[in-house]
């Protein structure tokens, strides 16, 4: 059975929540063409919901030819951040950075924790956990 979208706005406003998030802060949110949707919807709507603002920063993967899997995530080394400086500054200038692309383990991701922002990384879908 499908997660609903207002349990899962839910489950995003008890994680939000649980991750200190507040009024008033700032959440950027990075997507690619692979973000499930109604997860990027969810997570948008619970950030507003808690007060606070969300950005969008859109960016396509710049090493899905090298992947050796269908997902064009799975190749971990230069990102869509790597020399992208109004995406980065958009990051660093954040309370929070919802990483719905995957930039685990990156130099970009290390700075951008290094800055005193915060990373939820949310890349699978969500799943119904009980029948």
């Amino acid at each position: 059975m499908p997660v609903s979208d207002h349990d899962l706005v839910d489950a995003w406003k008890q994680v939000l929540t649980l991750s200190r998030l507040a009024a008033g802060n700032t959440v950027t949110l990075l997507t690619g063409s692979h973000t499930h949707s109604q997860t990027l919807a969810a997570a948008t709507a619970a950030v507003r919901a808690l007060g606070a603002t969300a950005t969008r920063v859109d960016l396509e993967p710049v090493n899905a030819g090298k992947s050796l899997s269908r997902d064009p995530l799975a190749y971990l080394g230069t990102t869509p951040l790597t020399g992208n400086r109004a995406a980065m500054a958009a990051c660093l200038a954040s309370d929070v950075v919802i990483d719905l692309m995957l930039l685990l383990f990156s130099p970009e991701q290390q700075r951008i924790l290094d800055a005193g922002t915060r990373i939820l990384l949310a890349v699978e879908p969500p799943k119904s956990c009980c029948a």
